[in-house]
Protein backbone atom coordinates (compact mmCIF):
# COMPACT_ATOMS: atom_id res chain seq x y z
CA UNK A 1 0.00 0.00 0.00
CA UNK A 2 1.91 3.01 -1.29
CA UNK A 3 0.55 6.54 -1.21
CA UNK A 4 2.26 9.89 -1.48
CA UNK A 5 0.39 12.00 1.03
CA UNK A 6 -1.37 14.32 0.54
CA UNK A 7 -1.43 14.18 -3.27
CA UNK A 8 -2.11 10.48 -3.81
CA UNK A 9 -3.20 8.86 -0.55
CA UNK A 10 -4.41 5.28 -0.11
CA UNK A 11 -7.66 5.55 1.86
CA UNK A 12 -10.23 3.07 3.16
CA UNK A 13 -8.62 -0.33 2.50
CA UNK A 14 -9.89 -3.46 4.28
CA UNK A 15 -7.89 -6.72 4.22
CA UNK A 16 -9.97 -9.41 5.89
CA UNK A 17 -10.41 -13.16 6.39
CA UNK A 18 -7.51 -14.21 4.17
CA UNK A 19 -4.58 -16.60 4.48
CA UNK A 20 -1.05 -15.42 3.67
CA UNK A 21 1.33 -18.31 3.04
CA UNK A 22 5.14 -18.05 3.01
CA UNK A 23 5.52 -14.51 1.69
CA UNK A 24 9.03 -13.81 0.44
CA UNK A 25 9.46 -10.45 2.16
CA UNK A 26 6.36 -9.15 3.98
CA UNK A 27 2.72 -10.15 3.79
CA UNK A 28 1.49 -6.54 3.92
CA UNK A 29 3.68 -3.47 3.38
CA UNK A 30 2.32 -0.08 4.49
CA UNK A 31 4.09 2.97 3.10
CA UNK A 32 3.39 6.68 3.50
CA UNK A 33 0.01 8.25 2.83
CA UNK A 34 -2.10 5.31 4.07
CA UNK A 35 -5.26 6.09 6.05
CA UNK A 36 -8.33 4.20 7.29
CA UNK A 37 -6.74 0.76 6.93
CA UNK A 38 -8.27 -2.33 8.58
CA UNK A 39 -6.42 -5.67 8.73
CA UNK A 40 -8.66 -8.21 10.44
CA UNK A 41 -9.27 -11.93 10.76
CA UNK A 42 -6.29 -13.07 8.69
CA UNK A 43 -3.81 -15.90 9.19
CA UNK A 44 -0.16 -15.21 8.40
CA UNK A 45 2.38 -18.00 8.00
CA UNK A 46 5.95 -16.85 7.48
CA UNK A 47 8.92 -19.19 7.16
CA UNK A 48 11.53 -16.78 5.81
CA UNK A 49 9.95 -13.31 5.57
CA UNK A 50 10.94 -10.07 7.27
CA UNK A 51 8.27 -8.25 9.32
CA UNK A 52 4.93 -9.80 8.41
CA UNK A 53 3.13 -6.44 8.55
CA UNK A 54 5.77 -3.84 7.71
CA UNK A 55 4.86 -0.16 8.02
CA UNK A 56 7.42 2.48 7.02
CA UNK A 57 5.91 5.93 6.51
CA UNK A 58 9.26 7.36 5.43
CA UNK A 59 9.70 10.40 3.21
CA UNK A 60 6.20 11.73 3.90
CA UNK A 61 3.53 12.26 6.53
CA UNK A 62 2.45 9.73 9.09
CA UNK A 63 0.11 6.88 8.28
CA UNK A 64 -3.16 7.42 10.10
CA UNK A 65 -6.14 5.52 11.45
CA UNK A 66 -4.94 1.90 11.25
CA UNK A 67 -6.62 -1.11 12.88
CA UNK A 68 -4.87 -4.50 13.13
CA UNK A 69 -7.19 -6.90 14.93
CA UNK A 70 -7.99 -10.58 15.45
CA UNK A 71 -5.19 -11.89 13.26
CA UNK A 72 -3.07 -15.00 13.85
CA UNK A 73 0.68 -14.95 13.15
CA UNK A 74 2.60 -18.23 12.87
CA UNK A 75 6.20 -17.41 11.99
CA UNK A 76 8.78 -20.12 11.44
CA UNK A 77 12.39 -20.21 12.67
CA UNK A 78 13.66 -18.75 9.39
CA UNK A 79 11.72 -15.50 9.81
CA UNK A 80 14.02 -12.48 9.82
CA UNK A 81 14.04 -10.31 12.93
CA UNK A 82 11.99 -10.47 16.09
CA UNK A 83 8.84 -8.59 15.04
CA UNK A 84 5.72 -9.69 13.20
CA UNK A 85 4.22 -6.17 13.28
CA UNK A 86 6.50 -3.15 12.81
CA UNK A 87 5.08 0.36 12.34
CA UNK A 88 6.93 3.65 11.82
CA UNK A 89 5.47 7.18 11.91
CA UNK A 90 1.83 6.44 12.68
CA UNK A 91 -1.06 8.02 14.55
CA UNK A 92 -4.45 6.71 15.66
CA UNK A 93 -3.54 3.00 15.66
CA UNK A 94 -5.26 0.05 17.36
CA UNK A 95 -3.49 -3.31 17.59
CA UNK A 96 -5.95 -5.57 19.40
CA UNK A 97 -6.76 -9.22 19.95
CA UNK A 98 -3.96 -10.71 17.84
CA UNK A 99 -2.03 -13.92 18.55
CA UNK A 100 1.68 -13.77 17.71
CA UNK A 101 4.91 -15.72 18.13
CA UNK A 102 7.03 -12.68 17.31
CA UNK A 103 6.79 -9.20 18.78
CA UNK A 104 5.34 -5.77 18.00
CA UNK A 105 7.62 -2.79 17.20
CA UNK A 106 6.46 0.85 17.23
CA UNK A 107 8.66 3.77 16.18
CA UNK A 108 7.54 7.41 16.33
CA UNK A 109 3.89 6.94 17.21
CA UNK A 110 0.93 8.89 18.62
CA UNK A 111 -2.53 7.90 19.86
CA UNK A 112 -1.84 4.17 19.88
CA UNK A 113 -3.49 1.28 21.71
CA UNK A 114 -1.92 -2.18 22.02
CA UNK A 115 -4.63 -4.11 23.83
CA UNK A 116 -5.55 -7.73 24.45
CA UNK A 117 -2.86 -9.40 22.36
CA UNK A 118 -1.16 -12.72 23.14
CA UNK A 119 2.57 -12.94 22.38
CA UNK A 120 4.54 -16.11 23.12
CA UNK A 121 7.97 -15.56 21.63
CA UNK A 122 11.65 -16.48 21.80
CA UNK A 123 13.49 -13.46 20.33
CA UNK A 124 17.06 -13.62 19.11
CA UNK A 125 17.92 -10.08 20.25
CA UNK A 126 17.51 -7.85 23.34
CA UNK A 127 14.50 -5.79 22.19
CA UNK A 128 11.16 -5.98 23.97
CA UNK A 129 8.30 -8.20 22.87
CA UNK A 130 6.44 -4.88 22.70
CA UNK A 131 9.19 -2.48 21.67
CA UNK A 132 8.54 1.27 21.53
CA UNK A 133 11.20 3.77 20.44
CA UNK A 134 11.52 7.48 19.72
CA UNK A 135 8.56 9.79 20.38
CA UNK A 136 5.37 8.19 21.64
CA UNK A 137 2.42 10.23 22.83
CA UNK A 138 -0.80 8.87 24.32
CA UNK A 139 0.14 5.18 24.22
CA UNK A 140 -1.88 2.44 25.94
CA UNK A 141 -0.45 -1.05 26.49
CA UNK A 142 -3.16 -2.92 28.34
CA UNK A 143 -4.55 -6.40 28.91
CA UNK A 144 -1.87 -8.21 26.93
CA UNK A 145 -0.51 -11.64 27.81
CA UNK A 146 3.22 -11.89 27.10
CA UNK A 147 5.64 -14.78 27.60
CA UNK A 148 9.32 -14.63 26.72
CA UNK A 149 12.04 -17.22 26.21
CA UNK A 150 15.13 -17.05 23.98
CA UNK A 151 17.65 -14.19 24.20
CA UNK A 152 17.55 -12.08 27.38
CA UNK A 153 15.50 -8.91 27.12
CA UNK A 154 12.36 -7.25 28.49
CA UNK A 155 8.77 -8.01 27.66
CA UNK A 156 7.88 -4.30 27.31
CA UNK A 157 10.56 -1.76 26.39
CA UNK A 158 10.20 2.00 25.87
CA UNK A 159 13.34 3.84 24.86
CA UNK A 160 14.19 7.32 23.48
CA UNK A 161 15.82 7.85 20.12
CA UNK A 162 17.10 10.98 18.37
CA UNK A 163 15.98 13.07 21.33
CA UNK A 164 12.38 11.82 21.22
CA UNK A 165 10.90 10.46 24.47
CA UNK A 166 7.65 8.79 25.51
CA UNK A 167 4.91 10.53 27.47
CA UNK A 168 1.26 10.05 28.24
CA UNK A 169 1.66 6.28 28.58
CA UNK A 170 -0.50 3.70 30.37
CA UNK A 171 0.91 0.20 30.94
CA UNK A 172 -1.91 -1.52 32.80
CA UNK A 173 -3.40 -4.91 33.48
CA UNK A 174 -0.88 -6.98 31.54
CA UNK A 175 0.15 -10.54 32.42
CA UNK A 176 3.90 -10.90 31.94
CA UNK A 177 5.94 -14.11 32.19
CA UNK A 178 9.68 -13.47 32.01
CA UNK A 179 11.66 -16.59 31.14
CA UNK A 180 15.01 -14.84 30.58
CA UNK A 181 17.37 -13.09 33.04
CA UNK A 182 16.24 -9.53 32.32
CA UNK A 183 13.64 -6.91 33.22
CA UNK A 184 9.91 -7.36 32.66
CA UNK A 185 9.12 -3.67 31.99
CA UNK A 186 12.06 -1.47 30.96
CA UNK A 187 11.59 2.26 30.35
CA UNK A 188 13.90 5.22 29.78
CA UNK A 189 12.89 8.83 30.52
CA UNK A 190 9.22 7.86 30.83
CA UNK A 191 7.02 10.68 32.17
CA UNK A 192 3.31 11.40 32.49
CA UNK A 193 2.70 7.68 32.78
CA UNK A 194 1.12 4.93 34.84
CA UNK A 195 2.46 1.40 35.30
CA UNK A 196 -0.42 -0.07 37.22
CA UNK A 197 -2.06 -3.40 37.95
CA UNK A 198 0.30 -5.67 36.06
CA UNK A 199 0.98 -9.27 37.05
CA UNK A 200 4.67 -10.06 36.59
CA UNK A 201 6.27 -13.49 37.07
CA UNK A 202 10.01 -14.13 36.73
CA UNK A 203 10.38 -17.83 36.02
CA UNK A 204 14.21 -17.85 35.93
CA UNK A 205 16.76 -16.28 38.25
CA UNK A 206 17.48 -12.69 37.19
CA UNK A 207 20.37 -11.39 39.32
CA UNK A 208 20.94 -7.63 39.17
CA UNK A 209 17.69 -6.93 37.30
CA UNK A 210 14.38 -5.33 38.24
CA UNK A 211 10.86 -6.37 37.34
CA UNK A 212 9.99 -2.70 36.65
CA UNK A 213 12.85 -0.35 35.72
CA UNK A 214 12.79 3.32 34.76
CA UNK A 215 15.99 5.19 33.96
CA UNK A 216 16.19 8.93 33.31
CA UNK A 217 18.67 9.16 30.42
CA UNK A 218 17.74 12.45 28.68
CA UNK A 219 19.22 15.45 30.48
CA UNK A 220 16.58 17.84 29.13
CA UNK A 221 13.66 15.60 30.12
CA UNK A 222 13.67 14.66 33.82
CA UNK A 223 11.11 12.03 34.80
CA UNK A 224 7.95 13.47 36.37
CA UNK A 225 4.28 12.57 36.87
CA UNK A 226 4.94 8.82 37.07
CA UNK A 227 2.77 6.37 39.02
CA UNK A 228 3.81 2.77 39.69
CA UNK A 229 1.01 1.14 41.65
CA UNK A 230 -0.83 -2.08 42.33
CA UNK A 231 1.57 -4.40 40.53
CA UNK A 232 2.06 -8.00 41.71
CA UNK A 233 5.60 -9.32 41.21
CA UNK A 234 6.82 -12.85 41.86
CA UNK A 235 10.07 -14.73 41.26
CA UNK A 236 13.78 -14.43 41.89
CA UNK A 237 14.62 -11.01 40.52
CA UNK A 238 16.96 -8.80 42.57
CA UNK A 239 14.74 -5.68 42.70
CA UNK A 240 11.00 -5.40 42.32
CA UNK A 241 11.18 -1.74 41.18
CA UNK A 242 14.13 0.52 40.32
CA UNK A 243 14.13 4.29 39.76
CA UNK A 244 17.50 5.23 38.25
CA UNK A 245 18.18 8.96 37.96
CA UNK A 246 21.20 8.77 35.64
CA UNK A 247 21.81 12.13 33.89
CA UNK A 248 18.17 13.21 33.57
CA UNK A 249 17.08 13.18 37.17
CA UNK A 250 13.60 12.98 38.62
CA UNK A 251 11.16 15.86 38.92
CA UNK A 252 7.90 16.24 40.86
CA UNK A 253 5.02 13.82 41.02
CA UNK A 254 6.63 10.38 41.22
CA UNK A 255 4.64 7.81 43.20
CA UNK A 256 5.32 4.16 44.04
CA UNK A 257 2.51 2.64 46.07
CA UNK A 258 0.50 -0.48 46.77
CA UNK A 259 2.76 -2.95 44.97
CA UNK A 260 3.31 -6.53 46.16
CA UNK A 261 6.53 -8.48 45.62
CA UNK A 262 7.49 -11.99 46.71
CA UNK A 263 10.75 -13.79 46.00
CA UNK A 264 12.65 -10.59 45.22
CA UNK A 265 15.73 -9.65 47.21
CA UNK A 266 14.78 -5.96 47.52
CA UNK A 267 11.50 -4.13 47.03
CA UNK A 268 12.46 -0.65 45.84
CA UNK A 269 15.82 0.65 44.62
CA UNK A 270 16.35 4.39 44.11
CA UNK A 271 19.67 5.10 42.41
Amino acid sequence: LLGNSPATPVVGVRIANSSFEDCARSAIGIQRGVSQLVITGNTFRCTSCDQTIDGEATGGGADDNIVITWNTFVDGPGAQGDYAIALTSTSRVAITGNTLNRGISLYRTALTAVVGNVIDAAPTGPGGLIHVANTCEDLTISGNTLRRAGAPGPLIRLTPHSGGVCGGVAITGNTLSQGTPAWAIYAESLSRAVINGNKIAHTVYAPGFSAIYDKSVVASAPVNALSIAGNVITGEVTYAITLDASIGGYGPGVSVSGNVATGTFFGLRCS
